[in-house]
């Protein structure tokens, strides 16, 4: 899950793959990371955390 929560779509990629770069916010990337680790989107697919931005609240 982390892998995938950490693969977003890169700003300087752009160019090359047509699509829109993102940029997480810092805070909320911790969050879910902690949230990750601690077990809280254990119900939730890998393919969830592929290229998003953010994620709704665990147990949301």
């Amino acid at each position: 899950m982390i892998r995938n929560y950490l693969a977003q779509r890169l700003v300087v990629s752009e160019r090359y793959t047509g699509e829109p770069g993102v940029v997480a916010d810092l805070a909320t990337s911790l969050d879910v990371l902690e949230g990750i680790c601690e077990g809280s989107y254990d119900d939730r697919d890998d393919e969830d955390f592929l290229y998003v931005e953010q994620l709704p609240p665990a147990g949301a």
